[in-house]
């Protein structure tokens, strides 16, 4: 038996990713539940009580990831902006973040592959903004990023 460690970053994440697999699979059989509308509450309201440390895993702390640009470019558009974790409170963080939804797939116990919607709607969204671009050609959004397409 190994002696007891502290879990890595990897490890975390995939704990988190891994309990919200078991959550949809729950979600998805859960015949009181019959509309698809209320199954698809029960599983984000399932995923917000994951986050606040109520179910196998521990709480996790959700703040916003700030680029450096992004203060500048809402007072630039007359928008309140988000407030900014300093980078050495963020650097004592195991931050799961960032790249939860590439790794989601990859644990399904079910098969890797997304499903064909999903891979269709991944590529369409602007990283920044969270909007839907408007074509699948677009490698940016018009909004967010004026002078890259």
């Amino acid at each position: 038996m190994e002696k007891p460690r502290q879990y890595t970053v990897d490890e975390v994440r995939e704990i988190f990713i891994r309990q919200i697999w078991t959550e949809l699979e729950w979600w998805e059989k859960e015949s009181r539940a019959p509309s698809l509308r209320e199954k698809l509450e029960g599983l984000a309201f399932s995923m917000l009580v994951t986050l606040d440390g109520e179910s196998a895993c521990p709480g996790f702390h959700v703040v916003p990831c700030v680029a450096p640009e992004d203060k500048d470019y809402y007072i630039s558009q007359g928008e309140n902006w988000y407030p900014e974790l300093p980078k050495e409170e963020a650097a004592k963080m195991c931050d799961i973040g960032g790249s939860l939804h590439e790794v989601f797939h990859s644990l399904n116990p079910n098969g890797n592959k997304p499903t064909e919607w999903v891979q269709k709607l991944r590529c369409q969204i602007c990283p920044k903004c969270r909007t839907v671009r408007s074509s699948e050609n677009e490698l940016y959004c018009k909004k967010c990023y004026p002078t890259k397409n």
